[in-house]
């Protein structure tokens, strides 16, 4: 007989989660983010990329706003266009809270996954940051 069609064991019926079940998911969780913030590797290296983090975030806003100021660049994220579009010169009050949102997570939170995605995207901005400013010295003739 297959697995399919075999009668189902009232021993083997799993119960269903508790209401207190995300509860304890979020308590795991926090334990979880205590272990790893004990870990003193994990903990230094978790400050500097915060750190990192909000510095290329800051660098990207500057690099932007340098080559979208000469008129010869346009904003190539549309949800940064939209936001430049809504906010004017605000638009960098949701940017940096996102970077600094990011740097509370990776020092809350420093386990090697989110150090290593945070990582890359740390590297991503500060490579849109450098293109950013090589745009800006093609523009004014600097190259």
């Amino acid at each position: 007989m297959s697995d399919l069609a075999a009668p189902i064991d009232p021993a083997q019926k799993t119960e269903p989660p508790h209401e207190d079940a995300p509860a304890a998911d979020q308590k795991a969780l926090e334990d979880a983010a205590l272990s790893a913030r004990h870990c003193p590797k994990a903990s230094s290296f978790a400050w500097w990329l915060a750190m990192a983090l909000i510095v290329v975030g800051f660098l990207d806003v500057v690099s932007t706003d340098l080559a979208l100021a000469t008129g010869g660049a346009v904003e190539a994220n549309p949800i940064v266009r939209q936001m430049q579009a809504a906010m004017g010169p605000w638009w960098v009050a949701p940017k940096i809270l996102l970077h600094g949102g990011l740097a509370f997570m990776v020092v809350w939170y420093p386990n090697w996954t989110t150090l290593v995605t945070m990582s890359g995207v740390a590297g991503l901005v500060l490579a849109a940051a450098v293109n950013n400013f090589g745009i800006y010295a093609d523009i004014v003739g600097w190259t």
